[in-house]
């Protein structure tokens, strides 16, 4: 009986103690833009997270010339911690606002504050570039592979050069391009092949930069390296990629006209393109 009897006590106490809002603190509130540079006629998202408050208002986005700023919805979620035996729940509010670009420039939304239950926050600005459209974004058909230069780039970079023998160091590969549609799966060649230890690539997040006040879409794949003798060790690699394209058709009528309505007339393309050759200077162990 006394063993039920414990038994009884600690569930009742487990239940008392589950649910127990967090002890009063500072607000933490986080600001997010995605993406931070963008076309006309396209839109960001700005996330404001408010956690550690339950029920905190929607914050007040001052107004900035050239955008629109419009609320989009809002998410709730909790969490719960065992913090000297008791459970604490911890709340997070984030409120989504959909940022849409009237003209093409650099804006700045913020910084501007946020307040709830006698605590206020200053909240950083948030950069954003709206460039304009273009229209040679998609390649033309039947363009010749050495023409799309503009449109598809790569860049190699090492995280630090020089380095020491057998010190481990990251290699970065990065596709740029605009308007294409290409498979995800790439070929790497012409990578050194003594002297280096190279893992395999693993591909990173995508993301949006400006070059030459263009838009591309950059996709990321980072290695891990470890030289193996010291010296310089000469990377020239040359990449090939599976390009969607529209098909060129030498011989069209009415008939052809409507089932390109119904199916696009696309074919693959393979396009080689080579990142500028890198030297990586190896240094013997001090």
């Amino acid at each position: 009986m006394r063993t039920i009897r414990i038994i009884l006590i600690m569930a009742a106490a487990a239940s008392f103690c589950w649910g127990l809002p967090a002890p009063a603190h500072a607000l933490d509130v986080h600001v997010e833009v995605e993406p931070e540079t963008l076309r006309v006629g396209e839109s960001a998202l700005m996330l404001i997270t408010v956690k550690g408050a339950d029920n905190p208002p929607a914050p007040e986005i001052p107004a900035v010339d050239g955008l629109r700023i419009e609320g989009s919805g809002v998410t709730q979620s909790f969490s719960h911690t065992i913090r000297d035996g008791e459970m604490i729940r911890t709340s997070s509010t984030t409120y989504r606002f959909s940022v849409i670009p009237l003209k093409t420039g650099e804006f700045t939304i913020g910084p501007f504050e946020y307040g709830f239950d006698g605590d206020t926050v200053e909240l950083p600005a948030r950069e954003l570039r709206v460039v304009g459209t273009d229209s040679s974004v998609r390649p033309e058909a039947g363009r010749r592979e050495e023409e799309l230069t503009d449109i598809l780039f790569a860049e190699l970079k090492f995280s630090r050069s020089p380095v020491h023998v057998h010190e481990v160091f990251d290699v970065t590969l990065s596709i740029y391009s605009r308007g294409l549609n290409f498979d995800r799966d790439i070929y790497l060649e012409g990578m050194p092949e003594t002297g280096i230890s190279i893992r395999p690539f693993q591909q990173l997040h995508t993301t949006r930069e400006t070059v030459d006040g263009r838009i591309y879409e950059v996709r990321r794949y980072r290695a891990r390296a470890r030289a193996l003798r010291s010296g310089t060790i000469v990377f020239d690699p040359s990449i090939r990629i599976q390009v969607l394209m529209e098909r060129e058709d030498r011989r069209r009528d009415a008939f052809d006209d409507f089932f390109r309505g119904l199916f696009q007339s696309r074919e693959r393309h393979t396009v080689t393109i080579q990142p500028e050759s890198l030297e990586l200077s190896v240094l013997q162990l001090p």
